[in-house]
C-alpha cells in the first residue's frame, strides 16, 4: 500500500482515499511542464505528436511576459547555464524584464561581488535592455549594510525596500 492511501485510509476515508490517490496518479501521467527550447530541439525525448509538448499560438498577445529567478548564485557554470536558457526563451518570446525574487549575491550580499555574480552571467540579457528588478533576500542583508548597497545599486532597479512598478 502506498504511503499516500495509507494515510487516507488510516483517517477513515479509505473510497475517497483511493479515489484521490488516482487522480493525482493519472494526473502525473497526463500533464508534464513545457519547455519550449527542448520542444524545439532536434533531439527531444518528448512523445512525438504529443499536444502537451507542441507549441501553440495564443489567440491573443499576453498581457505580460517576464522571467523570475532567485538564489541567482555565485558565477558557477550552473547560473550561466540558467542565464543560458533565459537567453533562449528571450530569442523566442522576448520579455521586458526579469524579476529577482532575493539572494541576489551570495553568501552575503556584498555589492563588490556583483559583477562577477551578476553583471557577467547575466550581460547577453543586460545587453539587449532587459530590465532585473530585485528584491532583498535573507543573504542580501546578513553582513551588509542591511542592503542598502543593493538597493542603490542601478541594474537591481530598486528604489526602495518595497517598490512598485507598471509594465
Amino acid at each position: 500500500m502506498k504511503r499516500r492511501q495509507l494515510l487516507l485510509t488510516l483517517c477513515g476515508v479509505p473510497v475517497i482515499g483511493s479515489l484521490i490517490y488516482a487522480a493525482i496518479a493519472k494526473s502525473k501521467n497526463q500533464y508534464e511542464p513545457y519547455d519550449p527550447v527542448l520542444a524545439k530541439s532536434p533531439d527531444r525525448t518528448a512523445k512525438p505528436n504529443s499536444e502537451v509538448n507542441t507549441p501553440r499560438e495564443p489567440s491573443e498577445k499576453p498581457l505580460l511576459r517576464f522571467a523570475a529567478i532567485a538564489d541567482t548564485g555565485v558565477g558557477s557554470k550552473d547560473q550561466y547555464a540558467v542565464a543560458g536558457a533565459m537567453l533562449r526563451t528571450y530569442q523566442q518570446q522576448a520579455f521586458p524584464f526579469v524579476l529577482m525574487a532575493g539572494d541576489n549575491i551570495y553568501p552575503y550580499g556584498e555589492i563588490s561581488l556583483v559583477k562577477p555574480y551578476f553583471e557577467e552571467p547575466y550581460a547577453p540579457l543586460l545587453s539587449r535592455d532587459v530590465k532585473f528588478y530585485a528584491v532583498l533576500g535573507n543573504h542580501d542583508i546578513i553582513k551588509t549594510n542591511n542592503g542598502l548597497d543593493q538597493i542603490n545599486y542601478p541594474l537591481f532597479n530598486m528604489s526602495d525596500r518595497y517598490y512598485s512598478f507598471k509594465a
